[in-house]
């Protein structure tokens, strides 16, 4: 195949465009992809493996980032690897300490357990709509400072709360 180094640029004047299109037409179930691939000798926990950036500018002309999603590989070690994906938003308070976009939620791979994830919201969570919660024998481990609601799998099930003191 072909190869692209260093930048690529699209640029147009038209109203919503430039438009990249990626198209699968065989008679299957697989869809498209885009592979963001990190290859070093040198790989660290928490490197950067790839980002989506969303920029433009504002009353002054001046670019700004609005918003990103960032891929980091968390775990690297061989048979505890595990990634983490942050997706990242400006508001008006990142803006004024250090125009860029503030971490809203973080989706962590366990590099201890095969299917742990943890997300996390920072700031607020607002649902509109229900919240569907699985029943539990017993609470999680949390740590200090956090409370936890759990649904006990009792008959009839029950609603709890367990502060940090358990």
């Amino acid at each position: 195949p072909n190869k692209l180094v260093g930048d690529f640029h699209i640029k147009s004047s038209i109203t919503q465009k430039p438009i990249l299109t990626l198209e699968n037409i065989n008679d299957d179930n697989k869809g498209t992809q885009i592979h963001f691939k990190k290859t070093t000798a040198s790989t660290a926990a928490n490197d950067s493996i790839g980002s989506l950036r969303f920029f433009t500018t504002d009353s002054n002309d001046e670019e700004i980032q609005t918003a990103s999603i960032v891929s980091r590989a968390t775990g690297i070690t061989e048979d505890s690897e595990a990634g983490s994906l942050i997706l990242s938003v400006l508001t008006k308070e990142s803006l004024a300490d250090s125009d860029s976009p503030l971490t809203a939620m973080t989706i962590e791979g366990s590099t201890t357990t095969q299917t742990a994830v943890q997300t996390t919201i920072n700031d607020k969570l607002i649902v509109d709509g229900n919240i569907i919660i699985a029943e539990a024998s017993a609470p999680l481990l949390s740590g200090t400072g956090y409370g936890q609601i759990f649904v006990k799998d009792d008959a009839p099930n029950e609603l709890c709360f367990q502060d940090d003191a358990a």
